[in-house]
C-alpha cells in the first residue's frame, strides 16, 4: 500500500502500541477509543501525518466494502460533498494500477476557517466488493500525489 512513509500508520496488527494510537488520536482530535473503534468497525488502515503543523492533520483511511456492488455510483460519491459540506472539484472514472475499474472524486471544504482538500476513491475488487479510501490534506498538490500513488498501488 502506497501510504506516505513518514506518516504514522495504524492497523489492527499494531493497536497495542499505545504511543502510536495516542499520536494518531491527538492528530485527528479524537479519543484513543474512537480511533481503535473506527479501525475495528470498517477501516482496516488509518495513516496520519502526526508531525504536521496544520489545523487539519493530513490523513487517509482505507477500507473494504462488501455487498454493495463493484463500485459506488457517481451519485453516491457525489453525496460525499453534501455530507462534508464541500465543493466538488473533480470526478473521474478510471482504472487502478492493477487494471481494476475505479472512480475518484475530489472535494474542497473549509472548516474552522481552514481550507482543506479531500479525495475519495473506490477500486473494484470483484462483482460485489470494492476498496474505498478517503484522503484529507491541506495541499492540493499533496492530495494528488497521495491519491495517484494509492490508486496505482491497488
Amino acid at each position: 500500500m502506497a501510504v506516505p512513509s513518514d506518516w504514522d500508520t495504524l492497523t489492527s496488527a499494531n493497536t497495542s502500541d499505545t504511543e502510536l494510537v495516542g499520536r494518531i488520536a491527538q492528530a485527528l482530535d479524537q479519543s484513543e477509543d474512537e480511533v481503535i473503534d473506527d479501525l475495528e468497525e470498517d477501516t482496516p488502515l488509518t495513516s496520519v501525518d502526526t508531525s504536521a503543523d496544520a489545523d487539519v492533520a493530513p490523513y487517509l483511511v482505507l477500507g473494504r466494502i462488501d455487498g454493495e456492488g463493484a463500485l459506488p455510483s457517481e451519485e453516491q460519491m457525489r453525496s460525499l460533498a453534501e455530507n462534508e459540506d464541500a465543493d466538488i472539484t473533480g470526478y473521474e472514472q478510471t482504472t487502478s494500477g492493477s487494471g481494476a475499474d475505479a472512480a475518484i472524486i475530489t472535494l474542497s471544504a473549509t472548516e474552522y476557517g481552514t481550507q482543506y482538500h479531500l479525495s475519495a476513491f473506490a477500486v473494484s475488487d470483484g462483482d460485489d466488493a470494492y476498496y474505498a479510501a478517503v484522503i484529507v490534506t491541506d495541499s492540493e498538490e499533496q492530495l494528488k500525489e497521495i491519491s495517484d500513488a494509492m490508486l496505482a498501488s491497488l
